[in-house]
């Protein structure tokens, strides 16, 4: 005999994969007899505001394969909301010398650093 109705709700800050593969693991250990359909409408219904604002572009799941690829989405969302949150970092600029064909193999780095020279810059990104 299994549960009829398992229904729970998203914690703030839970990743969407995390909070569906709960519902999966509790509808096995519970033997829920719900159709996957079902569970996974329940599993929308229990979404924080802020995962579905996330998920406004996209249709909503119909079984548990469509809310794996609604993970990934999330995954990549998550990841661009972490990179506009970092510090951005300065540019940096490194001078690359070119050698020439006066150098000699043997030339001190010195001799050549007080040449002028025509350098070119490289920005690394």
């Amino acid at each position: 005999m299994g549960i009829a109705r398992y229904e729970t709700i998203q914690s703030v800050g839970e990743q969407f994969s995390n909070y569906v593969q709960g519902i999966k693991d509790a509808a096995l250990v519970l033997r829920i007899s719900e159709s996957e359909a079902q569970e996974v409408e329940g599993v929308v219904e229990g979404l924080t505001p802020i995962q579905r604002s996330r998920f406004v572009f996209h249709p909503l799941p119909s079984s548990f394969r469509k809310s794996e690829r609604l993970a990934i989405v999330d995954s990549n969302i998550t990841y661009a909301d972490r990179s506009r949150e970092e510090p951005v970092s300065e540019v940096t600029n490194a001078v690359v010398e070119s050698p020439t064909e006066h150098d000699e193999p043997g030339e001190s780095r010195n001799k050549r650093a007080q040449e002028p020279r025509k350098r070119k810059v490289v920005v690394c990104f």
